[in-house]
């Protein structure tokens, strides 16, 4: 039943976090500001108070999630058709047999719509093989040009050192220094730059939306099992709509309002839902991946802008 004239309350960027046995601190302190969020809070609040009619149903919550650009970002950017967007698509634990079958919609699209295209380029490697068991092991090499393998400058002569990220190697610094906006986007409630690439303010991306994936409806609190949270494998939701949805839904939206702009960016995306033992929850991305292509295949093109989009799994099989 909705009612009219009930006050609506609105939280700007709740702390979910607080709430976890084991909470990531680094992550906390990347968040927003306490005073600026209270401050913002406070004119959110005088708005709401001057609106004549407002609705609640049932007192559920609901979660929206959005992309504000920032000011200092935007003129440290470089505007324009030269530079190309990076999307960088991670599907964690999911070899690349297992996305065929999951993900058949996806793989048409792609087939179908892009690589028929004389406007795109598609490329499918099929001979690969993953460089260790785990996240760590196969994405350092990749985002910070250093691991357990010796990968890097600085670990020629030691091939079994696990050589922390440089600065200068954070791939995030490294497209930040040539004119990009970066982000990273994850709907698992983990903080991937302190565990990562390094724990000091200089390893951070312009727009991280991570905490939102602490939401306790969704981890438990940090009582991950094989049936609850980010690995369960029952249908994950928040407030009566998929995990994945939220995820897609702010992509869609970071690209778009950077693609209107001609602001280019860099983003890395990790989904979480082929991390559980039957592999039954990953089908249900395919029907928001496939939009969500669409949608970022659109908005390149109407800006005019060039995009590049890498998506990979990690299976540890």
């Amino acid at each position: 039943m909705i009612s009219m004239g009930v006050n609506l309350s609105v939280v700007l960027s709740p702390d979910y976090s607080i709430k976890r046995r084991s909470y990531p601190p680094w992550l906390r302190r990347r968040s927003p500001n306490k005073v600026l969020v209270k401050g913002r809070q406070q004119l959110l609040n005088d708005k709401l108070n001057s609106v004549r009619n407002a609705i609640t149903c049932n007192n559920e919550e609901q979660l929206f999630i959005q992309t504000l650009l920032k000011q200092d970002v935007e003129k440290r950017v470089k505007q324009g058709k030269q530079l190309p967007s990076v999307l960088v698509v991670e599907f964690d634990a999911v070899s690349r047999l297992m996305f065929h079958r999951k993900m058949p919609k996806t793989m048409a699209f792609i087939q179908n719509k892009l690589k028929n295209s004389t406007k795109y380029t598609t490329i499918e490697f099929e001979k690969y093989h993953s460089l260790g068991k785990n996240s760590e092991d196969n994405l350092r090499p990749l985002l910070c040009a250093s691991g357990s393998l010796g990968y890097g400058r600085l670990n020629v002569e030691n091939k079994t050192a696990n050589l922390r990220c440089t600065f200068d190697n954070y791939i995030f610094n490294v497209f930040k220094s040539n004119g990009y906006s970066t982000s990273l986007i994850t709907n698992m409630c983990w903080d991937y730059i302190a565990d990562y690439f390094g724990r000091t303010d200089a390893y951070n991306v312009d727009y991280e939306y991570v905490t939102w994936s602490c939401h306790p409806e969704y981890d438990v609190y940090g009582n991950w099992g094989d049936y609850t949270g980010p690995y369960g494998v029952k249908r994950r939701c928040i407030n009566g709509k998929y995990v994945h949805k939220y995820q897609t839904d702010i992509i869609k939206d970071f690209v778009y309002k950077h693609a209107v702009k001609q602001l280019p960016y860099f983003s890395f995306i990790s989904f979480i839902e082929g991390h559980e033992i039957g592999l039954n929850v990953l089908g249900l991305v395919d029907d928001d991946f496939v939009e969500l292509l669409a949608h970022s295949v659109l908005y390149s093109f109407l800006a005019s802008s060039p995009m590049y989009c890498r998506m990979f799994g990690k299976s540890y099989t």
